[in-house]
Parts: structure tokens; C-alpha cells; sequence
């Protein structure tokens, strides 16, 4: 999933519960269950370059926004959040770590473990359109649970 699918997630999952140990568990638990549905990333390049992060900034922008407004929204519950969103896109930035052979090193079980669980869309052809449709409607129906519920 992009990361703003995660970030919202992780957002109302700590508006939603109060303990701190809690929110942490069940936003990085959530990651791996979102990662399971099939769903289009972008690839990450090998070697880490300015386009890269050009390319990903769409996504960066409207994840830092929302997690903004929720702490706006919810200042009382700024710590909740805070560890909602953090817990929730770990995996995504562990994964950078490969570009820090050290510390990659550490982290390979857990990064080998996220390649493996990634919900995958078998028609290539289709993969953007279905993997952001998948997207769209998960954060549609996350919008309805956290206005509603």
C-alpha cells in the first residue's frame, strides 16, 4: 500500500484507543494486514537518487498533511497519534534501511517477512489501475469507520 493508506490508518487507529502499548502493536500489525491486500506500490530503486524521492512525494505530501490534521483535530490525543502513524509506516521506512548495509543487515528477517506477505495483482497489464482502486475504496470505507464509529 502507498504510504498514505498507512498513515490514515495509523491516524485513527490512535484517535481511536487510548493506550499508547496498544496503538503501537495494532498500527504495526495493521501494516502487514493492509500489505496483504492486493494493492500497486512503487518500486523502490536499488540505489537511492533525487528521483526517487521526486517520485514519491506525491505520496509523502497528503500523508504528512493528514497526519497535520489529526493532530489538529485531536491535539489531546497528539501522542496516540503520533505512535498510530509511526507504527503504522515502519515497515515502508525499515525498508530503506538497504541502503544502509549495516543496519540492513539487522533488519533483513523482518524486510524479507514484508516481501513476502505483499498482496500481489496478477494481470500486470491492470496492476496500477486495480492496485489504486483497491487503495481508494479500503480509504473510503476507513473514512465511513472513522466518521461513523
Amino acid at each position: 500500500m502507498i504510504l498514505l493508506a498507512h498513515t490514515i490508518t495509523g491516524a485513527v487507529i490512535g484517535e481511536k484507543i487510548s493506550n499508547p502499548l496498544l496503538v503501537s502493536l495494532i498500527a504495526f500489525i495493521s501494516h502487514f494486514l493492509l500489505d496483504r491486500i492486493p494493492h500497486w506500490n512503487y518500486k523502490v530503486p536499488k540505489k537511492f537518487n533525487a528521483q526517487f524521492v521526486l517520485n514519491i512525494l506525491p505520496d509523502i505530501i497528503p500523508s504528512v498533511l493528514i497526519y497535520v490534521f489529526f493532530l489538529f483535530s485531536y491535539p489531546e490525543q497528539w501522542l496516540t497519534i503520533t505512535l498510530g502513524v509511526t507504527f503504522a509506516i515502519l515497515p515502508d521506512f525499515l525498508a530503506l534501511s538497504q541502503y544502509v548495509p549495516k543496519i540492513d543487515k539487522f533488519f533483513q528477517p523482518l524486510l524479507n517477512f514484508h516481501k513476502f506477505i505483499q498482496g500481489k495483482i496478477k494481470n500486470k497489464n491492470m496492476e496500477t489501475f486495480y492496485g489504486l482502486l483497491t487503495q481508494i475504496i479500503y480509504l473510503g470505507i476507513l473514512m465511513m469507520i472513522f466518521v461513523y464509529v
